[in-house]
């Protein structure tokens, strides 16, 4: 008779949200699915920001997607962090739009893109490992990538299937009421151009309500048409991140932890001799070139170089070395047969190594600080500073993890990002 019963398949977990047969639309989808239009067109409008009236559209929208992420999330238990991040992309938006903003220049939009993403995944409480952590770019793909377009027609959909909906009562009323609103608002703009145009009287009549003289159709329906992916877009990571569950997530990071485990096959004694191999090399380095890595502290240039030359090379070389030590440092403890927790002789190595790139970064930056002495401030000075002190705290706390074994990855990401929110002040 067992025979008879078909055997029990398990369902893989997804991290996206799960379609079911039954699909069913929430009344805060719904409101928020309506929303999204005119956010989205208000978004475009907004973009280039270099007049009061597409300022003035541009805050318009940031409160609306505000409001929105905490709308759809209610209820949703999300820590301290969120408000760190919205205060970041508050910064970002509002400083550029009324403020000074001499540092970033054309920047902060880009920034602000990050910091949303980021600030909807906290809201949700959908981080792989419930907060900021070393999965920190596989977050930011999952909410930059995968549920934005995961969910793209998800908006679509939760219309179609309201307006499908044969429930009785006021809610499909206010559902074809919102929609006549929206398809009026956008006819009567139009209409009302039109008409200006055609009679002077109408115009003297309404300009001191309306300034149809300056509307112009064409714009307005191109900004109409590229504010219908924005919105999709928008609509998939806020409404989309709702309907993932946050276990679905640490399930996808304890999958990835696993696998990262699985990397270690190295000997742990190749990779004490590797690093020490590296430390050794930066250690002969730093004696033969100990004339040019320190002499802007007794303020000596080397032959041939300028203040400037001597300051922009070294700021170039930190860059460089950081990024192959860290690459060298993520594989080799990854990969090595034990963990640096529980071996001293990997720690010590990686201490090394740590230690002379923090070396290096004093050096780099104390070139830089000889530049700005000699000729002040610039905003790409103070971008460079910026860099160097977020690689600094890099290193700072990759020693202290080593050495605590505590997590250290938060602090330093909500470190460089208030700093680089706090330079659109300036």
């Amino acid at each position: 008779m067992d025979s008879l019963h078909p055997q029990m398949i398990p369902q893989p977990d997804y991290a996206v949200p799960r379609q079911s047969s039954s699909f069913t639309v929430r009344p805060r989808e719904l409101l928020l699915a309506l929303l999204s239009y005119p956010a989205a067109y208000l978004y475009i409008w907004g973009l280039d920001n270099s007049s009061l009236t597409e300022k003035i559209a541009f805050t318009c929208f940031f409160l609306l997607f505000c409001l929105g992420v905490e709308y759809r999330h209610r209820g949703v238990r999300a820590g301290w962090e969120r408000w760190v991040w919205l205060g970041c992309l508050a910064l970002c938006v509002l400083c550029p739009l009324w403020g000074p903003n001499r540092v970033w220049g054309e920047m902060p939009l880009l920034f602000a893109h990050g910091f949303a993403i980021y600030y909807v995944l906290c809201r949700a409480d959908l981080l792989m490992e419930g907060r900021t952590s070393h999965l920190l770019p596989l977050d930011a793909v999952y909410g930059g990538i995968v549920f934005p377009f995961a969910n793209f027609f998800l908006r679509i959909r939760v219309i179609w299937i309201s307006l499908q909906g044969r429930r009785k009562g006021g809610g499909m009323a206010i559902l074809w009421s919102a929609l006549a609103v929206a398809v009026a608002a956008c006819i009567f703009v139009p209409a009302g151009a039109l008409l200006a145009a055609a009679d002077r009287g109408f115009d003297k009549l309404v300009r001191s309500l309306f300034d149809w003289q300056s509307f112009e159709l064409g714009p307005f329906f191109f900004r109409l048409v590229l504010s219908l992916p924005v919105g999709a877009y928008l609509y998939g990571l806020v409404a989309g991140t709702g309907r993932t569950e946050p276990e679905d997530m640490r399930r996808v990071g304890g999958r990835i932890r696993e696998a990262l485990e699985k990397l270690r096959t190295v000997p742990v004694t190749v990779w004490i001799v590797l690093l020490g191999v590296f430390a050794l090399l930066y250690g002969v380095f730093f004696v033969i070139q100990g004339r040019y890595l320190f002499g802007a502290f007794t303020r000596t240039l080397p032959e041939d170089f300028t203040v400037a030359e001597y300051a922009r090379q070294g700021f170039f070389e930190l860059c460089r070395v950081m990024v192959l030590n860290f690459a060298l440092l993520w594989v080799s403890l990854r990969s090595a047969g034990a963990s640096v927790k529980t071996h001293r002789g990997l720690r010590v190595a990686a201490t090394v190594v740590l230690a002379e790139s923090l070396l290096l970064a004093v050096t780099a930056g104390s070139k830089l600080w000889l530049y700005i002495d000699c000729f002040g401030f610039t905003p790409l000075r103070l971008q460079s500073t910026w860099l160097i002190a977020v690689l600094s705290a890099g290193v700072l706390a990759a020693l202290w993890s080593l050495w605590t074994g505590k997590r250290s990855v938060r602090a330093w990401a909500i470190f460089s990002g208030v700093s680089l929110a706090l330079l659109h002040l300036v």
